[in-house]
This record gives structure tokens, C-alpha cells and sequence, in this order.
């Protein structure tokens, strides 16, 4: 064919816009991608970067057949496809890890957050990839172990990369040997196991173990910001020692402050508080915090005397109530969160509840966020009351938002795992779906929450937007009621429904 013949044939064949399949690349799932990379060198040399953008997960089919054809591709255009992969997630192994696969991993220049659900026994049986990740991977920032235990510790305590978070939960700290106890300071304190990395850390999470006086030691945290851990006796002043620069702290404590039994190796809880309270008067305290998260228990032995924005209470114990209003005390929360049942303020603690809303602690409240876990045992007049005390409390604050769910325990919902409906796990979804609805969720489905919501908009001048989640019941939607206050203090009422099931939190999401 004559040159002219390819100039003619260039208006008969479409020219590809690279810049157009590119972007549909980076928006197709992997295998299209995989796909796209095999019609031209364009895509080819551009696919790598969208493949490995979500990172890699390794699980046990992968090690055994898929390993080798990852280890092909990553080191394909002389290992440049490697700069892309920035997340690893290995889960549940029962093979060994290729060594030369690890030693590839260790090419990764920026592989920066790896995820290991099995800790303790990946590292155990892999002491390759155990020395690649503290000495040879040093763009490593993010690590989150699970089920970690005693060679999980002896990696970090020799970590040379500075991470700026870590996330670690211990499987059980009786399986640490004999010869770390009668030791100063136990393996599974962040003194022992963050040693080399207490001047990079922003982010530490440490579950599920009970450490008690975590920073006793004169180690300092210099740019931590995120502290999450359980602690029975929190010692406030060595806090703020260890973590100067602490914005968001998370703390549960698992002891209820009355318990007798506990009280020969515990001071009294009402003497941790004031003792905390006066070493921060005394010798100063963070000049505020972004948000406390935790139980009712723990912010009360902490004793904060500086500013929280925002106080989420994901956890609120029956014997926790009457500490409600101390533990809020002189924080000024702006906003607060609240998960109850609806059980729990049927009876005498809702009083403790509206004492603490209307508390000089909570003068400061511009957003209340409530979310009401309603049991199949519920009934209609104790619902009703609970959402006339709630209408009632309101009226009394200064809010700006208002956020209240209702959502159906795991007894009355068959989306969620383990549930079941009159104790029978033998029936189907289907089956359950064909019952007649309990009580409960009749009225769940014939509340009327617009009404209600505008009620409670019509006795709060200060309220600019209020939104209502009514999730259930099963298989129906979740109703959503949105109410805004305009400009000229007109009401407008917006409803919303998203198809069942969709999570809680997802209609929490602002509209």
C-alpha cells in the first residue's frame, strides 16, 4: 500500500483520544483495566498506575497461585510499576510468603500503609518479612496489626522507617513468655513497643488491653494527635506530659466507679477526678481538645478542665448516668453524641440525661447528635415518652442542629448478622420477612416524625436545621425528615427515603 493510501485511510478510522480512554481507565474496576492495558503501549505503560492504585490484598488463594503472576507485573518496565503500589493488605495465610516476593516488597519505594489481620502468626512464620518491614522499608508510615502479640512487638521495637500512625490490637497478653513479666514496663506498653517512633507518631490506637498508667515513663509524644487506648485509672497530668500536642483522644475504661470489689486496687474514682482536676488547675492543661470518644466513666475520671468541641459517647452504661453532667463538666462541648437505647430512658435515667443537657457544662451545645436503639420488648407508650421528654429538653437549649435516629435492634432486623425474630435462628430471611411486624416496628413505620420534627422546631427558635432517621423496620426504607429554618423564619420540611438496608450512619450523612 502507497503512503497516500495511509493518509486516506486515517479519515475512514477513528483516532483514539488517549487522554478520554485514560480517564475511563481510572475509573474501571481492575479486570477492565487489565483489559485496556492490552489494545496499545499507551494504556499499557498508563494501566499499572490505576490497577494498583487501591492497593493489594493477599490472602491464602493468593499465595499459593496468584503471587507469582503480581510478582510478573510489578516488576515488568524495569520495576517502575512498583511506585504505585502504596497499600498492602494481608490477611489470614496458611503458606509462606515468597522470598523473593519480599524481597521485591522491600523495592517498593512508596508502599506507605500495610494492613496484617493475623500480626503474631505472619510474623512468626515469615521472619523475612518481619525484618523487611523495620529495617529495609523505610517509606512504611501507616501500620495497622491485628491479633499482634510478642514477635509483633520485637518488629516495632526495631522499626528504622518513622511512621506517623499506628494501630495495633493484641490477641492476648498471656501468651507473652515468663520472661517479660516482673519487667519495669510490660511488652504491650507503647513505652516498650514505640520507643524508636515517639517522635514521628500522630496517630496511636492500642486495643483491647487494659494498660494502667500507659505513660508513667518520661517518654514524650511530641506530635501525637490521635490517641486511642483503655485505661482504668487515668492518670490526666501524664497525659498531657507524654502528648503536648494531643488533639482527639479515645479512652474506655471497663471498671464501673462503684465496684466494690475493685476498690483495694483502685483509689476511689471521686478521688482520681479531683486529683486530676487539681494537677490541671495547678500545673495546666491542653489549651483544648478536637474531640473525646469514648464511655461516660472514662471523661469523668480524666477530669478535663479545657474545652472538647465535640463528646461522642458510643458507649453509655446504666450506672454511668448519674456521671453524665460531671463528666461533660467544664468541657463546652459544641457538639455532642449520644448512643442510648430507648430502654435506658424509659426508666429513672432519663432525668440524669435531661439534667446533663440542661447542665451549665452544656450551656456551649450547638449540635446534638441522639440515636435511640429500639428492642422488640419496647412498648409504643414508653417510645412515646421518651420522644415527649426529648421534645421537652429541647426547648430549654440553644441548639443549631439536631440530629435523632431511631434504628431497630439486632432482634428485629434480618439484614443484620445474627439476628432473629421470637429467638427462632431456624428461620430463613424470607421466612422472616413474612412474619407479622411486632408492635414496635408498627409504630417505627407509622410514626409521624414530620410532625414531630416540627414540633420540636416550632419550641427551639434557635434550631437552623433538624433531621429525623427512622430506620426499618426489615426490609422497608429508611425515612428521613429534613427541617430547615430560612432566612425569614419560615419552616420548610424536606423527606427523604433511602432503600433498605442501608446503615444508620449512612442517613446521618448531611443532606
Amino acid at each position: 500500500m502507497e503512503p497516500k493510501d495511509h493518509e486516506n485511510l486515517r479519515g475512514i478510522h477513528p483516532v483514539l483520544d488517549y487522554d478520554i480512554l485514560t480517564a475511563v481507565m481510572s475509573v474501571s474496576c481492575r479486570d477492565t483495566a487489565s483489559k485496556l492495558m492490552r489494545t496499545c503501549w499507551t494504556l499499557y505503560h498508563a494501566g499499572a498506575r490505576y490497577i494498583l492504585d487501591g492497593g493489594v490484598n493477599i490472602g491464602d488463594n493468593f499465595v499459593g497461585s496468584l503471587m507469582p503472576s503480581l510478582s510478573m507485573f510489578l516488576v515488568a518496565e524495569d520495576g517502575q510499576r512498583l511506585q504505585y503500589l502504596r497499600c498492602l493488605r494481608i490477611g489470614r495465610i496458611s503458606q509462606p510468603l515468597d522470598p523473593d516476593f519480599v524481597s521485591l516488597l522491600a523495592r517498593a519505594s512508596h508502599l506507605e500503609y500495610i494492613i496484617i489481620l493475623h500480626a503474631e502468626n505472619l510474623l512468626t512464620s515469615n521472619p523475612t518479612f518481619g525484618h523487611m518491614i523495620s529495617q529495609e522499608l523505610l517509606s512504611l508510615r501507616r501500620l495497622n496489626l491485628n491479633r499482634a502479640g510478642e514477635k509483633t512487638v520485637e518488629v516495632l521495637r526495631q522499626m528504622r522507617a518513622p511512621l506517623v500512625s499506628l494501630v495495633i490490637s493484641f490477641v492476648d497478653i498471656r501468651e507473652f513468655s515468663s520472661n517479660s513479666q516482673g519487667q519495669e514496663q510490660q511488652p504491650w506498653y507503647p513505652a516498650v513497643f514505640c520507643a524508636k517512633l515517639a517522635t514521628s507518631l500522630q496517630t496511636l490506637r492500642i486495643t483491647p488491653e487494659i494498660l494502667d498508667e500507659p505513660f508513667g515513663g518520661s517518654m514524650t509524644y511530641p506530635k501525637l494527635h490521635n490517641l486511642l487506648l483503655l485505661d482504668n485509672a487515668p492518670l490526666t497530668r501524664s497525659y498531657i506530659q507524654a502528648c503536648p500536642s494531643l488533639r482527639d483522644l479515645g479512652v474506655l475504661t471497663m471498671r464501673q466507679p462503684w465496684d466494690a470489689e475493685d476498690e483495694q486496687n483502685f483509689p476511689e474514682p471521686a478521688a482520681i477526678r479531683r486529683r486530676n482536676m487539681e494537677d490541671q488547675v495547678s500545673l495546666g492543661t491542653w489549651p483544648g481538645l478536637e474531640e473525646f470518644s469514648g464511655n461516660v466513666a472514662a471523661l469523668y475520671l480524666f477530669g478535663l478542665t479545657c474545652p472538647v468541641r465535640r463528646i461522642v459517647f458510643e458507649i453509655v452504661e446504666d450506672w454511668s448516668f448519674p456521671l453524665l453532667a460531671p463528666a461533660i463538666g467544664q468541657t463546652r462541648p459544641k457538639y455532642l453524641e449520644l448512643w442510648l437505647s430507648c430502654e435506658q430512658l424509659s426508666e429513672y435515667r432519663a432525668s440524669y440525661l435531661t439534667d446533663a443537657l440542661k447542665s451549665p457544662g452544656a450551656a456551649s451545645l450547638e449540635q446534638l447528635d441522639l440515636r435511640l436503639c429500639i428492642q422488640n420488648h419496647d412498648l409504643d407508650e414508653e417510645v412515646h415518652t421518651v420522644l415527649g421528654m426529648l421534645r421537652d429538653t429541647l426547648i430549654h437549649m440553644q441548639l443549631k442542629s439536631l440530629r435523632l435516629g431511631l434504628y431497630p435492634a439486632q432482634s428485629l432486623d434480618p439484614y443484620r448478622p445474627y439476628s432473629y425474630y421470637y429467638h427462632d435462628t431456624s428461620l430463613t430471611t424470607d421466612q422472616l420477612r413474612e412474619l407479622p411486624l411486632l408492635p414496635i416496628e408498627l409504630l417505627l413505620r407509622e410514626y409521624d416524625f414530620e410532625r414531630y420534627a416540627q414540633e420540636v422546631f416550632a419550641g427551639t427558635p434557635s434550631l437552623k436545621h433538624a433531621q429525623l432517621a427512622v430506620e426499618g423496620p426489615r426490609h422497608e426504607q429508611v425515612r428521613i425528615v429534613h427541617v430547615d429554618r430560612s432566612e425569614g423564619g419560615d419552616i420548610v420540611v424536606r423527606k427523604q427515603h433511602k432503600k433498605y438496608p442501608h446503615a444508620i450512619d449512612g442517613a446521618f450523612e448531611w443532606a
